[in-house]
């Protein structure tokens, strides 16, 4: 994705299917690393962006065009991916008789993205990494953060216990392992069954 992104800057020729993959990326950031639901993503618009602020090296969102309004905060590094799709590749996908309702992510056919989850599962293929969905990371995140939370042990055994969910929760403790050591970072490449079998990791 850094080749991509260093010839956006560059002003260098991209194909076509490099950038719809760098849109899938784009997308990716903001449901795995940033947890935000597909439909939130799927609906995410342009003026989202253009409003978005500067807090203390962190760029601040707010997604006031969904049912539940979402806020979060970007890393500059990510920041810096989706502005490039912003201004890059967004332009080139705008048509004047097709109406992109002012959403973030277009095809390049110019309407808004249909399905955010077939394009995530879209770039597990094409890297072959293991499948896992948006709510699969937000039960991930949640579980690590009840293990890691003050709460003593013996009160985190009994609310386990109760929440009755086995291996489901072993499959979140699981995912949780796998983005603490491959996080997905703009500067970051898609691990390999080799390197995650090396690293432990058994998703």
């Amino acid at each position: 994705m850094l080749d991509i992104h260093r010839k956006l800057l560059d002003q260098k020729h991209v194909e076509e299917d490099q950038r719809t993959l760098f849109r899938y990326f784009c997308e990716a950031i903001l449901v795995l690393r940033y947890f935000q639901r597909p439909e939130a993503v799927k609906a995410f618009k342009a003026s989202d962006w253009i409003n978005k602020r500067n807090v203390d090296g962190r760029i601040h969102m707010e997604v006031q065009s969904t049912k539940q309004s979402a806020t979060f905060s970007l890393t500059e590094e990510d920041s810096a991916m989706l502005d490039a799709y912003f201004q890059k590749i967004r332009p080139g996908c705008l048509q004047d008789s097709v109406d992109d309702q002012g959403r973030f992510f277009l095809s390049k056919q110019g309407l808004p993205v249909g399905n955010v989850t077939s394009d995530l599962r879209r770039l597990h293929e094409q890297y072959e990494l293991p499948k896992f969905s948006s709510q699969q990371a937000r039960r991930a995140q949640s579980t690590m953060a009840c293990s890691s939370s003050d709460e003593p042990a013996d009160g985190r055994r009994v609310r386990k216990q109760k929440r009755g969910r086995g291996a489901a929760d072993q499959y979140d403790r699981d995912f949780g392992a796998f983005l603490l050591q491959f996080p997905a970072t703009a500067s970051s490449s898609p691990p390999t069954k080799k390197k995650r079998i090396r690293c432990g990791v058994s998703i």
